[in-house]
């Protein structure tokens, strides 16, 4: 017996899984579509993100 998802979520919850994320769609389409100078020269750089490489050595030892 196949349960619907309806039945395992409140209605509040169906209504914010129901709803679209321009976010995460972007985000989405922007791995899936990486830019690269040689192989993809018409990709998507993306700006979403924050590193902050002046701190990558100690974030990565944590």
């Amino acid at each position: 017996m196949t349960v619907s998802v309806s039945q395992n979520l409140s209605l509040r919850a169906q209504q914010s899984v129901s709803k679209k994320n321009p976010t995460a769609d972007g985000m989405s389409l922007a791995s899936k579509n990486k830019y690269d100078c040689s192989h993809n020269p018409s990709g998507i750089v993306n700006l979403g993100v924050a590193e902050n490489h002046l701190m990558k050595n100690e974030l990565r030892d944590i």
